[in-house]
């Protein structure tokens, strides 16, 4: 993979494969359409494209005909349910830490995402912009 194209670690896949298996689907057929590999299913520490992983639940959200997927994969998670991330966003002791912990703990797992938050005036600005390779539909 071109070490310049923004990458994350293959254990970002995990969860939307429980979502899929839970509900009946085969994991395994939507990572080819992503063009993604089958291997991933037992590498998460893997490097892999930020594209091909945004382009899954592009798939992922056709496959199960809803558009809101990435919500509703979501909404499953518990709090403190991401492990070391929900563990520290919880702990913190003000929604901004929370925040910036966030973005430190994101930085680890994914590159080249613009991402981070200030706070001004009282209010809490964020901002999370894919690069440009990333071009699976947004709403």
């Amino acid at each position: 993979m071109d070490s310049a194209a923004a990458q994350v670690r293959a254990s970002a896949i995990q969860v939307v494969r429980g979502y899929v298996e839970e509900r009946g689907g085969a994991f395994a057929s939507l990572l080819d359409r992503a063009g993604l590999s089958k291997d991933l299913l037992d590498d998460h520490i893997a490097i892999v494209s930020l594209a091909r992983v945004v382009d899954l639940f592009e798939v992922v959200s056709g496959y199960l005909k809803d558009p809101c997927f990435g919500l509703h994969l979501s909404a499953q998670v518990p709090p403190g349910g991401t492990g070391l991330l929900g563990k520290l966003a919880l702990s913190a002791p003000t929604a901004m830490d929370a925040l910036r912990t966030t973005v430190l703990f994101a930085r680890v797992f994914m590159t080249k995402v613009d991402m981070g938050c200030r706070e001004h005036d009282g209010l809490v600005y964020t901002h999370w912009v894919l690069p440009a390779e990333i071009t699976a539909p947004r709403l």
